[in-house]
């Protein structure tokens, strides 16, 4: 077993970094998945009572702006983070800091593949916040921002085990230390048949362990278990396990470690779930018999059924794909602009239009994800004698779309269908 010691590790990294993006198309000022990215690892503190809490975000190329600087490129961003007490709302900490990002290539700056990666480290104590986030490219004054609820767990007992920190690499670094790459998004491609991440174990004392890691599927069918035999010293074990022998197929996974004495006594235990998905796919496609089903708007019945009553996953599988090769505008490339741009319309209806059901299955997701961004709505949420209702314009097309939310819930319904073909996908 190798013991690291995370302070050399993670501040090692932040140069420039290459990862496999997620790709939704244009992005809706909702939608911050493809700007920005975070994942929080909590370790134990030194301090009693409190938690060590790291905040990792990251940054693609792609979402900020460049400047010519000498010979090389230049841009600068800020990020503020703020934790709020949940209840409260008053701010408990809040960390600012800036990064520079220097390339020498132009191309790199569009790259979707490039990323930068920082973190800042926060003393907490256990308990639930609320979390806000903002980005703010320096040159071009664009931001991002988003909130998220946090939960910080105890990780004070004697013997304990930190947050794993799923990675995508470790490279060696010019001293010849190693620098772990983490993997932010917590997502792999299917048909890759590792796993590679990093945790701590805190021991009060030198003993000997069995630590059982379990990988389940979606279906909590137990597709991975293995077990070590691992010798701790007192404090604090910084671990690196790498899997090479597990087949991800399309889906949600739990990876679960379980650390147990020699007389099977369960002395700790931690879980992360991460996703697979398929390369060039967006990385919402993570269900494949969901992402069937919202074909709905694109997709015949019949085609639907057919890949639906297909048993065989892998055969299900290509069916799915080559529906979408006979939808691609640009064949022979990597991305199929139509598939991008149907699952980014899938993902921002879930999370703008949700209420009773998923929002892909709402009179406003049917309108957009066949249509799109509408060209100008009219919102009337509160007007005398009337019920809320908004308009939505498509001035191309000569359409418009009035949903009146009848129960007063935000259960806005279609009110004024037209009979034109409307309800199939278009660009």
């Amino acid at each position: 077993m190798k013991n690291f010691k995370i302070i050399q590790i993670v501040f090692l990294f932040t140069t420039t970094l290459f990862a496999q993006p997620d790709f939704f198309g244009n992005i809706d000022n909702h939608n911050i998945q493809n700007k920005l990215f975070f994942d929080v690892i909590n370790y134990k503190s030194e301090t009693d009572g409190k938690t060590l809490s790291r905040f990792f975000i990251e940054v693609p190329y792609q979402s900020l702006s460049f400047i010519k600087k000498n010979s090389n490129y230049e841009s600068v961003y800020n990020v503020d983070v703020t934790i709020l007490d949940n209840k409260t709302e008053n701010v408990v900490a809040e960390k600012i800091w800036s990064k520079k990002i220097e390339v020498d290539n132009y191309l790199i700056t569009s790259s979707n593949k490039a990323i930068d990666i920082s973190f800042k480290d926060f003393e907490l104590a256990p308990n639930e916040y609320k979390m806000k986030v903002m980005l703010e490219d320096t040159y071009s004054l664009n931001r991002i921002q988003f909130s998220a609820n946090l939960n910080i767990r105890v990780i004070n007992s004697e013997f304990a085990i930190s947050d794993i920190l799923l990675l995508n690499e470790i490279k060696k670094t010019a001293d010849g230390k190693e620098s772990l790459v983490p993997n932010i998004k917590n997502k792999i491609e299917s048909g890759i048949d590792s796993l590679l991440f990093y945790y701590e174990i805190y021991s009060p004392s030198q003993i000997d362990v069995l630590v059982n890691y379990q990988i389940y599927g979606s279906t909590d069918d137990e597709s991975f278990l293995r077990t070590d035999h691992i010798s701790l010293k007192q404090g604090k074990n910084s671990i690196i396990k790498t899997f090479n022998d597990v087949d991800f197929m399309l889906g949600k996974y739990t990876l679960t470690i379980k650390v147990d004495n020699e007389t099977n006594t369960n002395l700790a235990e931690i879980k992360k779930e991460f996703s697979s998905h398929l390369q060039y796919f967006p990385s919402s496609i993570v269900d494949l018999n969901l992402s069937v089903e919202q074909m709905i708007y694109i997709a015949p019945q019949e085609i639907i059924n057919d890949i639906q009553e297909t048993k065989e996953f892998d055969k299900k599988l290509e069916k799915f794909k080559k529906f979408w090769e006979s939808k691609d505008p640009t064949p022979g490339t990597l991305y199929n602009e139509v598939l991008i741009e149907y699952f980014r319309r899938v993902e921002y209806s879930n999370k703008n239009f949700k209420h009773y059901f998923p929002g892909w299955k709402t009179d406003m997701g049917k309108v957009y994800i066949s249509l799109g961004q509408p060209n100008q709505v009219d919102k009337h949420p509160l007007e005398l004698d009337r019920k809320p209702y908004e308009i939505w314009y498509y001035y191309a097309m000569n359409l418009q779309f009035v949903f009146i939310d009848e129960t007063g819930f935000g259960d806005y319904r279609l009110s004024s269908p037209t009979s034109s073909d409307w309800y199939r996908y278009r660009q």
